[in-house]
């Protein structure tokens, strides 16, 4: 598969891909703790086993993927709400595992933290980068994972 990538694609990639540096630095350059940028620092060591979340199962999934709206957009996989719906009764067992297993290691899969980011234009000048806002979509499969996650949160802070 080759993908093509315009001069207006490089220009929006290499904007993108600087900006978080970019805040960076500004953070380093106007405050004089050089420790501002390290996670470590807000993040202190988590401790195993704090809170208990609940697994999920085939129907709870299957009520999240038959909610979704088919307007959604697809993720980098251009996988749509219409094509999990069709194929859900396939897939259900494999999900229900591999969602169970993210819940009980807190870890996501790398394949779901990939995004397709879409520049979607602000205001001003059309041929200027920095009047396009960034808009990552995500896989439908990640969407379903997150909603099995806040309905997690919410009911542990209520």
């Amino acid at each position: 598969m080759t993908i093509k990538i315009s001069a207006m694609d490089s220009e929006f990639n290499s904007y993108f891909s600087s900006v978080g540096q970019n805040l960076v630095d500004d953070l380093i350059k106007n405050n004089k703790n050089t420790n501002v940028c390290d996670f470590k620092t807000y993040c202190p060591r988590s401790i195993i086993n704090s809170i208990f979340i609940t697994p999920t199962d085939e129907y709870e999934i299957l009520g999240i993927i038959n909610k979704l709206r088919d307007s959604k957009a697809p993720g980098y996989d251009n996988i749509g709400p219409k094509l999990i719906k069709y194929i859900a009764s396939l897939i259900i067992r494999p999900l229900t595992h591999i969602f169970n297993h993210s819940i009980m290691t807190g870890v996501v899969p790398d394949k779901l933290k990939i995004g397709k980011v879409i520049p979607v234009y602000k205001k001003g000048d059309s041929s200027l980068p920095t009047n396009y806002r960034p808009i990552s979509l995500l896989s439908i499969f990640d969407k379903v994972l997150e909603k099995l996650m806040y309905k997690r949160v919410y009911t542990l802070f209520n």
